[in-house]
């Protein structure tokens, strides 16, 4: 169970600049400027937040903290020219922002809140091997030392595990994989894109080879690429595609189709792979490794996912959730969840 300091610390953050920040008390109204930021505080303490980055309202979602419809939506900024509401914000009053700490989003940040004085945490969340530290620099930020520490090691264990396995791979036996996104299939990141990056982090080869030209990404290509591209494995992550890929005659010469490995990625409460990155990539990184080499990892979901689930998210979940969630069939609040 996480505590709170007693003592007073002096923290060392990044405010609107360097400058170190004295803190008696862990803050308790936070705003994450970024769906990656807003997540990491989420898997702390969904109290903590003023403000949403998506529309939460109307029906409860299953496994989100129904105090998060009940949010001001804030917004933040992620790829498409999205901005936070400022407004909002001031009006939310809070006393710390997690910041995605990249060249965009730290000079987003500074040029527009600037002179509101905001105490702000910047966190490397661009690449899933830096979240360990992230996770430990937000748990003592927040006071949650002991949860920052307990999250951090489970991280460190499922980063070294698949390590173990992608050292020991030699390039022919790395799979080709394509990441499908939109509703034919037809977007998808390249092998340089943070959006991809599970692909190889699991030991296979994204089949899209090229350098990413826009942060928000999801780029086009046509049928005929990926025919031409023939990959062993496809990644799906709009569900109504997934439901009707082996329908289509296009789809079905491609041999990961015809083998069976098309593969839905699962998203509930929020996606194991993308869109947001977030701290759910530390069961999506098993759950890929295992996927592609089942023969040299080893992991058990019906074990490993309510593990993750009751520590990041403090949900339980019976053998019908995790099949609803594995399966990408809508999960509704019951008994299949427990609180």
């Amino acid at each position: 169970m996480a505590v709170r300091l007693q003592l007073t610390v002096l923290i060392t953050v990044l405010f609107l600049g360097s400058t170190v920040v004295s803190a008696d008390e862990p803050p308790t109204r936070v705003w994450g400027s970024s769906p990656p930021a807003a997540l990491m505080v989420y898997a702390f303490d969904p109290g903590l937040l003023v403000g949403s980055i998506y529309p939460l309202a109307g029906p409860p979602r299953p496994m989100v903290d129904p105090r998060m419809a009940e949010l001001p939506r804030i917004g933040g900024w992620f790829g498409q020219g999205r901005i936070p509401n400022l407004e909002t914000l001031m009006e939310a009053e809070p006393d710390l922002v997690v910041v995605w700490d990249n060249l965009l989003f730290r000079d987003q940040f500074e040029d527009a809140l600037g002179k509101l004085d905001y105490p702000a945490l910047y966190l490397d969340l661009g690449q899933t091997e830096a979240m360990p530290n992230a996770l430990r620099q937000l748990g003592e930020r927040l006071g949650q030392t002991e949860r920052g520490e307990q999250l951090a090691s489970y991280a460190d264990q499922v980063l070294e595990s698949v390590r173990e396995v992608r050292e020991s791979l030699p390039e022919q036996e790395r799979p080709s994989v394509y990441y499908a996104e939109g509703p034919k299939g037809l977007q998808t990141d390249c092998d340089q894109s943070f959006h991809a990056e599970l692909i190889p982090l699991a030991g296979g080869r994204n089949v899209y080879q090229c350098e990413q030209r826009q942060h928000v990404g999801r780029e086009t290509v046509g049928m005929e690429q990926v025919l031409a591209w023939d990959p062993d494995v496809i990644l799906v992550f709009d569900h109504g595609f997934y439901e009707c890929i082996g329908d289509d005659p296009r789809w079905r010469i491609l041999q990961a189709v015809k083998n069976g490995n098309v593969h839905f990625i699962p998203r509930a409460p929020f996606s194991w792979f993308d869109r947001p990155p977030s701290f759910m990539r530390l069961v999506g990184l098993p759950w890929l490794a295992q996927l592609l080499h089942p023969d040299r990892y080893t992991w058990d979901a019906e074990t490993e996912v309510p593990q993750f689930y009751s520590l990041f998210l403090r949900e339980s979940l019976t053998t019908t959730g995790l099949r609803a969630i594995m399966d990408g069939t809508e999960l509704a609040p019951g008994p299949s969840v427990t609180r």
